[in-house]
C-alpha cells in the first residue's frame, strides 16, 4: 500500500519495478491509497555489489520500487520511490 502524491489527479499509471500495473487487475485506488492484490516489498536498496551482480545475471534484489506518472494542472508529473507502507 502507498499513498499517492498530494497533487496527483485520476486517472494515474503506477508502475512496480520498472513494469506497468493494470489498475483492477494489480492495485486498486481507495480514497488516496494504492492497495495492491500482492505484498510489496519495503525496504532498503541493495549494496552497490549486489546491485550488479543482479544486474549481469537480470534479476531484482531489494525492496520494490514504485513509481506513479500523473496529470496535475495539465501538466505530466511522475512521483518516483514512492515509500511502501507495511502492513
Amino acid at each position: 500500500m502507498a499513498r499517492l502524491p498530494t497533487d496527483a489527479t485520476l486517472p494515474v499509471d503506477v508502475v512496480v519495478n520498472g513494469l506497468p500495473q493494470t489498475e483492477g487487475v494489480d492495485y486498486f485506488i481507495v480514497g488516496r491509497l494504492i492497495v495492491f492484490d500482492r505484498a510489496l516489498l519495503a525496504g532498503p536498496p541493495p549494496s552497490r555489489p549486489r546491485r550488479i551482480l543482479a544486474a549481469c545475471l537480470g534479476i531484482h534484489v531489494g525492496g520494490d520500487t514504485l513509481d506513479v506518472h500523473y496529470r496535475t494542472g495539465g501538466t505530466l508529473r511522475a512521483a518516483t520511490g514512492l515509500d511502501i507502507a507495511r502492513c
